[in-house]
């Protein structure tokens, strides 16, 4: 198995305009939702003596026993095993009239599903937030979050493994300062470096200046950064850019030597030499083979 298998998707995707109630219990994963605008509602949990009485409410489809609160995006929640969950555009018999919801309210809905070993260890440690119906986190910086969400569910698809779980841990570090978090137990910085690189490769990375930042030498820091990612720092940024060059050959036209520069190889002989060392072939010759397997087009 390897570093990142501990972690399957089940799910992955966006809907610009949502206007879907759902109501499920998510039986044996956990989700990450996000509303980036529009309306929608949730029910608060219901306290019932045991989870048998409000699984029982819930297939009743008691509009009662939990109350409907409307929900003013970007707001972000966690969904898991556990109690029912209701949230979306409700349907007439169960909004208030006041709410004004109507047949065509709608909400922006990003949202990733996952389990396995991992989010074990994110529970224990307190790095994912408590799957509780109603306990939701404000976004300070929507459109950001929607960029990261929106590159999370891409690697999720093209089934870029690291990148995606490294994408993930990204968004939930930032929950940690986020308005109206839980207290957590406090997360470590040194996991958002990897994100931080897949995010923008581009970028330098000061890898001595982080290490001194985190308190601790190059060689303690290059240590810590081979055990998360399998790799040493360097070797990381490599791949990662040149991983980004890939995804820009199969979808852009343009010269190589600019290419190479926007994902931060000044000399475009070193990049064509890395290309080919990674992906077995020049990067002309890769663009050309990416097109034709996609039918030609950009």
């Amino acid at each position: 198995m390897g570093f990142f298998d501990d972690l399957q998707w089940i799910a992955a995707g966006k809907d610009a305009r949502c206007r879907a109630w759902v109501s499920r219990v998510f039986p044996n994963y956990w989700g990450l939702q996000y509303a980036h605008r529009g309306k929608l509602a949730m029910e608060r949990p219901q306290k019932s003596p045991d989870r048998a009485g409000q699984l029982r409410h819930f297939a009743a489809g008691r509009a009662d026993a939990r109350p409907l609160v409307p929900l003013k995006p970007p707001v972000l929640w966690v969904t898991g095993p556990g109690a029912p969950w209701r949230y979306g555009v409700p349907p007439a018999s169960l909004a208030d009239p006041s709410h004004d919801f109507t047949h065509q309210t709608s909400w922006e809905h990003r949202y990733v599903t996952f389990r396995g070993p991992r989010v074990q260890r994110w529970l224990d440690s307190g790095f994912l937030p408590p799957p509780v119906p109603g306990q939701l986190q404000w976004v300070d910086q929507p459109e950001q979050l929607a960029v990261q969400f929106d590159a999370l569910i891409e690697a999720v698809h093209r089934g870029e493994q690291g990148l995606a779980v490294h994408l993930l841990e990204g968004i939930l570090l930032g929950l940690s300062g986020a308005p109206g978090a839980p207290e957590h137990a406090p997360m470590d910085p040194f996991q958002a470096i990897p994100a931080q690189i897949d995010l923008d490769p581009s970028t330098p990375a000061p890898f001595p200046d982080w290490a001194r930042e985190l308190g601790m030498s190059y060689s303690h820091f290059r240590a810590r950064f081979k055990i998360l990612t399998g790799m040493p720092p360097h070797q990381y940024l490599l791949k990662a850019r040149l991983d980004q060059a890939a995804r820009f050959l199969r979808a852009e036209d343009g010269s190589l030597a600019g290419l190479a520069l926007r994902c931060g190889f000044d000399d475009p002989i070193h990049f064509n030499k890395m290309f080919r060392r990674r992906y077995g072939m020049p990067p002309g010759r890769f663009r050309e083979e990416a097109r034709a397997m996609s039918g030609g087009k950009s």
